[in-house]
């Protein structure tokens, strides 16, 4: 049952007033108009209270609030769009995911609540038709449901349908949104990795011996993929031609790792990243290499301990986090001149840190010339540190945190105070807070 539309609530109150009456009289005269925005490059976040908030970080105004108390929003994520965000909401009832359409000024509706389904994952399909829904299930393991957007927003009670189950579960939507490149019970006896329609899951040319990985990954032309594979103990990534597309002309290329191997295609090149431990472990935190499809030649990018990594929209610069060095009480201060355009005078950050905190450096390289920018540091929030940064690969694919722009990323960084906020770094070293809050994601629109 669809519950009755609520409408936003904006996050410090506005005077009212003539402007108002005015538009009341004229509504009346003319009809009732929509109000409507341009969330073009803007950020959501989730504030203390557990609202969803959504703002321009450039343009000075105030963030439009979306929800309302005893709820708390996890994830917000942004439509291809643009023009919608996804909520993971917990409730009284278990969990449920609402749609907040943020262009039309709606309301937020409740698109997926499932019996025995607690949802902990969503992303969009590219043509904003499905909403992937990952859920922890009442008698254990995970559950991978499948939204049909627009049929649950009119009420239809088969919207919402089981489309997988695996522990655990990752996928990436192919450009159509009509596929999905999935890889299942990882290391288990019974993995899984290969490309499925939608309509119901059948892997019909499953990849061979799947190995130590996350999340499998789509080149941007989608001639590759890219994934990893353990045969005889030996871990290699290994990128090979799209089993659903022709193969003629195309290469297979290998690289060994160690640990788990987490993998991003650079946007606009046959060019993978890889990220993977130094010495055999059980996670993918170390160095980052660039495997080039057409040449087979591995370039370095770097030798930290990186913990995770994301490509800029413009496939220019890989941002990576590592953890500071040292250990040891410390203040961190990161100061810029002129602050982003729009916004006001400089902010200067400073941070009291904590013996045994995780505080973290925020780098940028660019992966032509190998130059890096050190463009911060700091101590990311619990929420961030536990949920995200595990499955940093598979939530780069639908919560974004560099701007369009490629000039700037957004982290939820905690403060001097202890409490949380949304800080936006810039690559030309300016640092921006934007205010209280957790769990950000660009509109990259």
């Amino acid at each position: 049952m669809r519950r009755p539309p609520r409408s936003p609530a904006p996050a410090t109150r506005r005077r009212r007033g003539g402007p108002l009456l005015l538009a009341l009289l004229l509504a009346l005269t003319f009809g009732a108009a929509q109000s409507t925005a341009n969330p073009a490059g803007w950020i959501a976040y989730v504030d203390a209270d557990g609202r969803t908030l959504a703002r321009h970080p450039r343009d000075g105004g105030e963030p439009v609030a979306f929800g309302r108390a005893a709820e708390r929003a996890q994830f917000p994520a942004w439509s291809s769009d643009g023009n919608r965000l996804a909520v993971i909401v917990g409730d009284i009832g278990g969990g449920r995911v609402d749609v907040i359409d943020v262009a039309r000024g709606d309301a937020s509706a409740t698109v997926y609540r499932a019996p025995g389904r607690a949802p902990i994952y969503l992303a969009w399909s590219p043509d904003d038709r499905t909403l992937a829904v990952l859920a922890n299930r009442a008698g254990g393991g995970l559950a991978l449901d499948l939204v049909d957007v627009a049929r649950a927003l009119a009420g239809e009670l088969d919207a919402v349908r089981p489309f997988a189950q695996g522990a655990p579960l990752y996928w990436s939507w192919s450009r159509t949104g009509r596929s999905l490149l999935v890889h299942v019970d990882v290391m288990g006896p019974t993995r899984l990795a290969g490309v499925t329609g939608i309509d119901a899951f059948d892997v019909g040319r499953p990849l061979p011996d799947p190995g130590a990985f996350q999340s499998p990954a789509f080149s941007t032309s989608e001639r590759y993929v890219a994934y990893a594979t353990l045969t005889g103990g030996e871990r290699r990534v290994v990128v090979v031609p799209n089993p659903e597309l022709p193969a003629s002309g195309l290469f297979t290329r290998t690289l060994p790792h160690r640990g788990q191997a987490a993998l991003a295609w650079r946007p606009g090149r046959e060019q993978l990243a890889v990220q993977s431990a130094a010495v055999p472990a059980p996670h993918a935190y170390g160095p980052v290499d660039l495997l080039d499809v057409a040449t087979g030649d591995v370039t370095r990018l770097t030798d930290d301990p990186v913990v995770a990594s994301w490509w800029s929209p413009d496939g220019r610069w890989l941002a990576t986090l590592s953890p500071v060095g040292g250990g040891g009480d410390r203040t961190v201060q990161a100061s810029g001149g002129a602050g982003p355009a729009g916004v006001g005078p400089a902010h200067r950050v400073a941070q009291r840190v904590q013996r045994g905190s995780a505080l973290l450096s925020l780098k940028v390289i660019d992966a032509d010339t190998l130059q890096t920018r050190l463009l911060g540091a700091f101590v990311p929030s619990p929420l961030f540190a536990g949920q995200y940064l595990p499955f940093f690969d598979q939530y780069a694919r639908s919560h974004r945190l560099w701007s369009p722009d490629s000039d700037a990323l957004v982290m939820p960084a905690v403060g001097e105070d202890g409490v949380v906020q949304v800080v936006v770094f810039g690559v030309d070293g300016d640092v921006t807070p934007l205010g209280p809050g957790d769990l950000p994601a660009w509109n990259v629109r």
